[in-house]
Formats: structure tokens, C-alpha cells, sequence
């Protein structure tokens, strides 16, 4: 399958998912939603995995995907609400390695979102979605002459002289 974007390892709050969900006729509080990442990568690499809801941060933070590719999401309360119309519903993560690799976050199964009407208070789930597939990057380094180097002459003889300053950025 095609890749749909591409993310560099070694970078942080990377958009790996993301989906418009359509929510009709009534407003819906999203109580979990389960991910199953599958892909070459390896499933440590992708860390501090967070769900948003229109923007904002729902539920806690996972370390990192399980060894087995669930990435599950509990989230307690009514800080998931789903309005009426378009929502968008991302998961950002950072990605520690597995560079020339490639992954995607999938719903497998409805049953793998559920959530609450607001006006029958009762449970409804999604629907499957394939994702989109990410593809891992090699990471890269830059070496540059930090803003606060020294520059200029030293004279011979002189010991304890910081010659240089670096900046690394990656």
C-alpha cells in the first residue's frame, strides 16, 4: 500500500493517525477507543503515544504501543465529547527509532470504539478504518558553531581556553 506521510526517527509529537469522525443525530462522549498498530516497525519505538479530541488532549498518555500492537485508550468522564457534525480525532507520538521501517494505527473492529449516546445514554460503536500508513525516516544531526563560541586568537601558553562551542540540533 501506499505510504500516506512520513515521520523522521528520533522526533517527538509526530501526528501518526488521524480521522474525521461524523456524528449524527446527536452529541456522543467517546468512553475507549482501541488501535492495533501493525507494520514492520517495532512497536517499542513509538512512545508517549497521546489521543486528541478537536485539539485537545484525552485520557492519559500510553509509554509506548504494546509488544502486541494494542494501543488502548480509556477515557474517563465526558472529556471525549463527540459534537454533531465533523470531529477530528488524532494520536500523536514520538518516534525513538526503527528508521527504514513503516507502521499504521488501524480500527480493526467497531466494537473497537465504543461510546455514549447523550440523549438515549446508550453504548454505540464505530467503524473498522485501515489507517494510514507511516513510514520511519532515518533520523539526521546537525553540528553547527554555537551562538555564544568563542572566536578570536589565543595566545601560546595559555591553558583552560574553551577553543569552541558547538550547537546539536536533530
Amino acid at each position: 500500500s501506499a505510504i500516506g506521510q512520513q515521520v523522521m526517527a528520533g522526533t517527538t509529537g509526530n501526528v501518526v493517525g488521524g480521522w474525521n469522525f461524523a456524528v449524527a443525530p446527536h452529541t456522543v462522549f467517546l468512553n475507549q477507543i482501541r488501535y492495533t498498530v501493525t507494520g514492520s516497525e517495532n512497536p517499542a519505538d513509538i512512545r508517549n503515544v497521546k489521543l486528541f479530541v478537536n485539539g485537545l488532549q484525552v485520557g492519559p498518555s500510553l509509554l509506548s504501543v504494546a509488544a502486541d500492537g494494542a494501543a488502548l485508550f480509556k477515557i474517563l468522564g465526558d472529556s471525549a465529547k463527540l459534537n454533531t457534525g465533523s470531529n477530528s480525532i488524532q494520536v500523536h507520538a514520538d518516534i525513538a527509532g526503527s528508521s527504514g521501517k513503516s507502521f499504521r494505527f488501524q480500527i480493526l473492529d467497531p466494537n473497537d470504539i465504543t461510546a455514549t449516546d447523550s440523549f438515549y445514554g446508550v453504548s454505540i460503536h464505530g467503524q473498522a478504518n485501515p489507517g494510514t500508513e507511516v513510514a520511519i525516516t532515518i533520523g539526521r544531526v546537525m553540528i553547527g558553531r554555537a551562538s555564544d563560541s568563542p572566536s578570536g586568537y589565543v595566545f601560546p601558553g595559555t591553558a583552560g581556553v574553551t577553543l569552541a562551542k558547538f550547537a546539536i540540533k536533530n
